[in-house]
């Protein structure tokens, strides 16, 4: 059976522990109350359990007595601290313990009969809404994070033991995730688009926040393209890189180090060796953030310009033939064009 704590007693309780030695804390208005000043009078007058099985939400009306209104003010604003302290702290009583503090209204100066006949007396009121849940173990909150799925930049989050009840997931990239939480673990995946280090937060019903750190290897992605009317210069194209990158070009020539913006960078090259060649993208191992070096890598045909060795022979029986002998060519189709 589910039974909530007495989240009256519990505030109760709490107000004579955080309040000033020598504070009176009452649930009712006492008779003789100017003889028990500092007084501090704090009673339930509504709320409702927004959870029946684990979250009662109260709303509390409490009034601060003392002989003076500098006096009256500061103990009003004491007891507001010490029920903000108390819900921080998760302050325990016998039943229970609270858990959250929301300020509805403010302290004010009340002036009415009761504090008419007693000069200099003052009494502030103020109304606050405060959760408690009741004592029963429940696991710590976690927030597990696991890669999904193969190129690294899918996440999946479970949260475990939160407070039952709305919370937030930080991804740490600027998204976020209103999730609803119960008595099972909740499960939300991510993409990542941005290289680093992402710390993630999740935040429950009752504040009480969990962080982890994770970082995404991000996919490597390249493109070569040649230069127009050409077969052996261009520019390569790669995403998903940091500084430090290398690019090695396949053709025998030292590798190089690009400028790298945004992840993303672009390097052109000229090729100095026919054939087909392998580019390679190699991003360092990035330790500080979590990452391991990757690779991608892109083949690219050649064909550097060449200097033709043409001979023309003529038939001596008619002047007008003439034959050509082509050397140093690429093999297949090619076209003479003869003048005429």
């Amino acid at each position: 059976m589910y039974v909530l704590p007495d989240t009256e007693a519990l505030v109760l309780h709490a107000l004579r522990a955080y309040l000033p030695t020598g504070t009176a804390v009452r649930v009712a208005m006492p008779q003789h109350w100017a003889g028990l000043l500092p007084l501090v009078v704090a009673r339930r007058v509504g709320g409702k359990a927004r959870d029946p099985r684990f979250i009662d939400s109260g709303m509390f009306t409490v009034e601060a007595l003392a002989a003076s209104r500098p006096a009256a003010s500061l103990l009003a604003r004491q007891a507001r601290g010490a029920l903000l302290a108390a819900c921080r702290d998760q302050h325990r009583g016998s039943d229970g313990y609270l858990s959250r503090f929301i300020e509805v209204t403010g302290p004010f100066m009340t002036g009415d009969a009761l504090t008419a006949g007693h000069p200099g007396a003052c009494r502030f009121t103020a109304t606050y809404q405060l959760n408690a849940r009741p004592l029963a173990a429940r696991p710590p909150l976690t927030v597990t994070l696991a890669a999904d799925r193969d190129d690294g930049r899918y996440y999946r989050a479970q949260v475990v033991g939160a407070a039952a009840g709305p919370a937030r997931l930080e991804w740490g990239d600027g998204h976020m995730a209103d999730i609803t939480i119960g008595a099972d673990p909740v499960v939300v995946e991510h993409e990542y688009k941005t290289l680093g280090a992402h710390t993630v937060t999740v935040t429950d019903a009752d504040g009480n926040t969990k962080t982890v750190t994770t970082a995404p290897v991000l996919p490597v992605e390249i493109s070569w393209a040649m230069d127009a009317g050409s077969n052996f210069e261009g520019v390569l194209s790669a995403t998903g890189v940091k500084p430090g990158v290398t690019v090695d070009w396949g053709d025998g020539s030292p590798p190089v180090t690009p400028a790298v913006s945004a992840g993303k960078l672009t390097e052109r090259h000229a090729f100095t060796a026919d054939g087909e060649k392998t580019i390679t993208v190699a991003v360092p191992s990035w330790k500080d953030a979590g990452f391991e070096g990757h690779t991608a890598s892109a083949k690219v045909t050649v064909r550097l310009p060449r200097d033709l060795d043409v001979q023309l022979g003529y038939f001596e029986d008619d002047p007008r033939k003439v034959s050509a002998t082509i050397r140093n060519a690429v093999a297949g189709k090619g076209q003479i064009t003869w003048g005429d």
